[in-house]
């Protein structure tokens, strides 16, 4: 019995053995995986010197061209004179403004880089400034040298404004206002229409009254009709012009101007011919203005007559 009991007692024994759990095993830590490092490749460190390098020379090759530095010829006000600095500036071109107004208002002096100047700003600016002139080119011939050339806006005439005279360029753009006076400012063409605008710069007239005008100072030129001191385009079925602000001539509309116009020219010098240079009165050319050509005819009639019908 003895030995069955210890027969049993070794097998429960070794039965409890079997059966414990494994904590061994299931304190083990768990296994890491390990963070691969970038290596920096010898090419990545090439392009890396690279760009420092260039970084470094646009530093310095800016220092040199935009700092000023000081030089015999610095400009008149003072400034100094950066590598690559301008020696000179030219203006060319007919204008009424000086060189001096044109090249301050355009930002530019004497010893300023080249390279810190941009033309199209500085063309801009004198644009702006400068009501009589149309264009501006700004270029530089070489390293040292900026040339500037304008052209003024071609003046066509004077119009009557409440507070004095607006002058009126070829661009539709009122140039400069002159003082009120009673008569217009000696030597303009004085043009008498509805003004769209009265400050200078601006448009003077509305596109459709000002291509009237265009047309009408276009066949006086080819007709060769001299002396016109007025326009009178208020009204687009009744033009009218002043020749030396003696005799009207009464155009209508601008239907066959240019033949109403061809025929004023040669009647005029027959009207001056038989009454003498001092003759006034009315030139009525508007049987031009309609579609029969049969009926054209130019027909004076002498101040005279004209005051007493009134």
């Amino acid at each position: 019995m003895e030995k069955d009991n210890r027969t049993t007692g070794e097998r429960r024994g070794t039965m409890g053995r079997s059966q414990s759990p494994d904590w061994t095993s299931d304190r083990r830590p768990a296994s890491r995986k390990k963070k691969k490092k970038r290596r920096v490749t010898p090419f990545q460190l090439l392009i890396a010197l690279l760009i420092a390098i260039l970084l470094v020379v646009a530093a310095v090759v800016a220092f040199f061209l935009l700092v000023p530095r000081s030089t015999a010829n610095a400009g008149e006000e003072g400034q100094k004179t950066a590598i690559f600095g301008i020696d000179s500036i030219e203006v060319v071109g007919d204008t009424r403004y000086t060189e001096e107004e044109i090249i301050g208002a355009g930002g530019l002096y004497v010893g300023q880089s080249i390279f810190s100047i941009s033309k199209k700003q500085a063309a801009e600016s004198i644009l702006a400034s400068f009501p009589y002139i149309e264009t501006v080119t700004v270029e530089s011939p070489s390293f040292h040298e900026i040339r500037i050339t304008v052209t003024e806006v071609e003046v066509l005439g004077v119009l009557a404004d409440e507070n004095g005279w607006l002058v009126l360029g070829a661009n539709n753009k009122i140039l400069e206002s002159l003082p009120a006076s009673d008569t217009a400012p000696v030597g303009y063409l004085v043009i008498q229409g509805p003004a769209l605008n009265h400050a200078v710069s601006q448009a003077a007239m509305d596109d459709t009254v000002f291509q009237t005008l265009e047309g009408l100072l276009n066949g006086i030129e080819k007709s060769g009709l001299s002396d016109i001191t007025l326009i009178d385009i208020n009204d687009s079925s009744d033009l009218r012009l002043s020749y030396k602000g003696q005799i009207t001539l009464l155009l209508g509309s601008d239907i066959n101007l240019d033949e109403a116009l061809n025929m004023a020219q040669s009647s005029l010098e027959q009207i001056l011919k038989s009454r003498g240079e001092d003759a006034t009165g009315q030139l009525d050319l508007r049987t031009y203005a309609d579609s029969n050509s049969e009926n054209d005819m130019a027909v004076f009639t002498p101040q005279e007559l004209l005051d007493k019908a009134a």
